[in-house]
């Protein structure tokens, strides 16, 4: 079924039904450690709000499904990224936060799949994997190739994705020796 599908253009649908927007961190990185001191937690947050800023256009009121994953007590994921969106933008912007199960809902086990496929490219391009699943290479091709690139490596920008790739992850690449690293910033 999936080959079937990959001949049809992600572009065909109402573009408010296929926007996606994905950060790709490196956990081992200098920015990692730096800017979120190596809190999985705090950087969840933090990239959480930026996305939303981003993808967030003038006057538009967003209601956030996020997936679900255990944490500890004193994280409060929904309370904070609520209130610190609205906050930054002055206004009510994000009407409400819930993280559910994935496994529950078909739009989010779409996007575990988009964003698996991406991080799949990712470790693949830095040697963190060999890449042996076909299944999931048949998925990352079908992507690549209906979103026409061959790489997700600097990130990538079009009307409905906008994937940003953190420089850490780019440093792992072995690079041929005076091959410059295209550090892309952060796309709105």
């Amino acid at each position: 079924m999936l080959r079937k599908e990959a001949e049809l253009p992600l572009n065909t649908s109402p573009a408010c039904c296929e926007v996606v927007y994905s950060y790709s961190i490196d956990k081992e990185g200098e920015y990692f450690k730096k800017e979120f001191g190596s809190d999985p937690w705090q950087a969840y947050e933090q990239l959480t709000m930026r996305l939303i800023e981003a993808a967030l256009a003038e006057k538009e009121i967003l209601i956030l499904l996020a997936d679900h994953v255990t944490t500890p007590k004193d994280v409060r994921f929904e309370v904070n990224v609520k209130k610190n969106v609205n906050s930054k933008l002055g206004r009510l912007a994000l009407a409400g936060v819930c993280r559910i199960n994935s496994r529950s809902n078909d739009l989010l086990q779409l996007v575990d799949l988009l964003i698996g496929a991406i991080s799949y490219d990712l470790k693949m391009k830095t040697g963190a994997i060999e890449g042996n699943s076909s299944c999931k290479k048949e998925l990352l091709d079908c992507l690549k190739k209906n979103l026409g690139t061959d790489s997700f490596m600097d990130g990538f920008k079009n009307r409905n994705f906008n994937i940003f790739v953190d420089k850490d992850m780019k440093l792992r690449l072995p690079l041929p020796p005076n091959t410059e690293v295209n550090e892309k910033e952060q796309s709105s």
